[in-house]
Parts: structure tokens; sequence; C-alpha cells
């Protein structure tokens, strides 16, 4: 059975191979080659110089890598008709559809899939009106309520629906349909020695704390503004420190806030990182993870952070509010509020140590074995009713 799975992802190529900063690696495709015997893959594509160093191997068995242009943004829009005909060609050759939104690609393949009558299982990771409002752009304020709208309208339609928080994206995007959670994270198991290393390094010395975010730095949404305003009000009153930047995106759109927050030798920006162990060594290094983010449907570096028993610190927005206690929320900008719970928190070892056990257990309910194996029982269902309602059509 051939599937396509339609996402706004970037492919970056290479060589032939194809690679991924993290969210859809090779492990992550293999959760659908398990299943169908083709995945024909639509996201937009970049080709690269040199092989990348810090991106993730996409490229597997009975993956089949389709490009599609990027016709999101007004000067590409010229770029949507030939998108549309790749797209519809893809969902009019396949079996059934699999489409993770938000997302412009897979918007219109779920259009195209009803047009055709494909059937189609949709993955909810991100909440629309929050993404496009919070996004930074006057033209994400003003799609924001349609893309909402649409994508209400999609999903309340699907038959099959993944979501990855508990209840916060049922509730903005219900589904008449059958639905399952898998959260979009991929852990392992951590061993404890894990949490008795973050014991350590709670209580040894201090030479320079560390803190770190993670999120694109092309983005508003993502919190970068409120860390550096508040570790700009407080760094006289704190120990030394860093503030490390994990993410793809423009340096120099954060360069004059940093200066004028007097940060400049406490700013690193890291670039990307790829996903799993290097991730997770670096979140070992951290004392405090911040992700005060103004949109945030999951949270997926959180879940990554309270696996290695970090403290987190962020906002209560999204799903977020499922996952961190709210001693430890902000709202959403309110830099002061941060300022003064990072304080609260270098200064107090055993607030610190809770919080870390406190995460590491919560975490384990997000370990990989438990949530592929709803996956895997949920695409396969999928996957027999694709294979049912093509021999009702023969039998027409």
């Amino acid at each position: 059975m051939k599937v396509a799975y339609a996402h706004d992802h970037v492919m970056h190529h290479y060589h032939h191979h194809y690679y991924s900063n993290g969210s859809f690696s090779k492990m992550v495709l293999q959760r659908y080659t398990t299943i169908f015997r083709e995945v024909r893959f639509l996201s937009r594509q970049k080709a690269l110089e040199e092989m990348p160093t810090n991106m993730s191997l996409a490229s597997t068995e009975g993956v089949v890598f389709v490009g599609v242009p990027n016709f999101r943004s007004l000067k590409k829009l010229h770029t949507i008709h030939q998108a549309s005909k790749i797209v519809e060609r893809e969902i009019a050759d396949c079996d059934c559809l699999i489409a993770r939104l938000p997302s412009s690609i897979g918007k219109m393949a779920v259009k195209y899939a009803k047009h055709h009558k494909k059937p189609y299982l949709i993955e909810v990771v991100g909440c629309a009106w929050d993404a496009n409002m919070n996004h930074g752009s006057v033209l994400g304020k003003i799609i924001a309520p349609y893309e909402a709208m649409t994508y209400k309208c999609y999903i309340a339609q699907s038959n099959y629906t993944i979501y990855i928080t508990k209840k916060f994206l049922q509730s903005r995007y219900p589904s008449k349909g059958k639905s399952v959670i898998c959260p979009n994270v991929v852990i392992d198991w951590v061993e404890t020695e894990t949490l008795k290393r973050r014991k350590e390094k709670i209580y040894g010395q201090k030479n320079n704390l560390k803190f770190g975010l993670i999120g694109s730095l092309n983005v508003d949404y993502k919190g970068h503004e409120t860390v550096i305003r508040a570790l700009g009000l407080i760094k006289e009153e704190i120990p030394e420190f860093t503030i490390e930047f994990v993410g793809k995106g423009d340096v120099s759109r954060w360069e004059s806030l940093i200066k004028a927050c007097s940060l400049e030798d406490h700013v690193t920006f890291m670039g990307t990182l790829p996903s799993g162990k290097d991730v997770f060594a670096w979140m070992d290094t951290l004392d405090i993870a911040l992700q005060p983010s103004t949109a945030e449907a999951q949270g997926r570096c959180i879940i990554e952070a309270m696996s290695r028993g970090c403290p987190v610190i962020a906002s209560k927005v999204g799903g977020i509010r499922e996952l961190i206690d709210d001693p430890w929320l902000i709202s959403p900008k309110d830099y002061r509020d941060l300022a003064t719970k990072i304080k609260h928190l270098i200064s107090d070892k055993e607030a610190m140590l809770h919080q870390a056990m406190i995460n590491f257990q919560s975490a384990k309910q997000y370990y990989k074995p438990r949530i592929e194996k709803v996956r895997h029982r949920f695409l396969h269902e999928f996957k027999t009713s694709v294979r049912q309602n093509q021999h009702e059509l023969k039998a027409l």
C-alpha cells in the first residue's frame, strides 16, 4: 500500500541522500515504513553544497522524497500552481494520505484527498491560530482566523486523528472520528544514573551557570526576547552565566537586543543539533532549560529536558501547562517574572532538585516503547480501514 505523507518540513539533500534537522530522521520515518509498502514524503526541499554535520539522516528504504515549492510567503505565492499540480498528482496516485497539520502542504493534500475520495489520517501537532498570531508577521495575524477555521473543519471530518497533547489540541480542534494521543517525542529508556548526575550537578560548585533554549531564531514566539530581557535585568545579581540558543535562523535579528541588555559576552548561538543523543548531551550541561514561548502546542524540547532531570521554567501556554508545575510557569512575555523565578531557583538547591526529580519521573510516560506501540496499532487500524474501503469500492 502506498501512502502520501504531507508536511511543510524542509528536507535537505546532498548526493542523493536526504537529511532532516531532527523532526523526520530515518528512525522517525520508519514508523510509517513498517506499516506501508511505500511512503511518498511531500515537503519542501533544499539542496546542500556539502554534507551536513548537524542533521540526521532521513533517507531510508521505502521512502521517496517529493519536493513541493514553498508557496506560503507573498514573494513565492506564484509557485502555488506548480505546488498544487505536484500534490494532486501524488494524492491521486496513492492509496491514502497522512497529513501533519498545521502545514500548507498538509492542508493542500487534505483538500485533494477529499476531492479524489482518498482516506486520510491527520496528525495534529500544533495550533494554527497560535502559530500565526504569534509568528511576528502582519500576514500571520491576517490569515490566522481563516487558517484556524479551515483546520478545525478538516480535523472535525477526519476519521483517524493523532494528537500530540492530552487535552489542549483536542479542545481547540476536536475530531468526530477515532483518535489517539501520541506525543511527538522520541525518548528511550533513561537510566536513573542520569538523575544521580543531575543531583551532583545541582549541589556541585558553580563557576558558570548555563541556561538554554531551543527554537528557531526566525520567529518571535519561542521566547528568545523574554529570556534576553530577563537575564539582562538580573545579570549583576546572579553568578556568571551563559545563555545558549539552539536552533537555525538569522542570528543578526537578535544582536541589537543583546547589545541593549549588555549581554554580548553571555550569549552563544549553537545552531542546530542532531536530534537524540546530541541534544540530550547538551541538555545535561544546562542548569535550567528556559522555554517562555508565546505559543507552544506541546513543548517537545521541554519533555526532552524533563527526561534528563533538567529543571525547566516555561510559559503557561498551550500544552506546556500539561507538563510543568504552575510555580515554574510564567505568563507569556513576562520577563520580570521569569527573572524572579530564575533567581529563586538558582538560590534554592532543594527546589531545583525537587523539580528535577518530578520532571524525570513525569517524562517516563513519554518513553518511546509505550508511545510507539499506541501509534503502530492506530496506523495499522487506519491501513486496515483503507483496504476495506478499497474492497467496498471494487464491489460496487
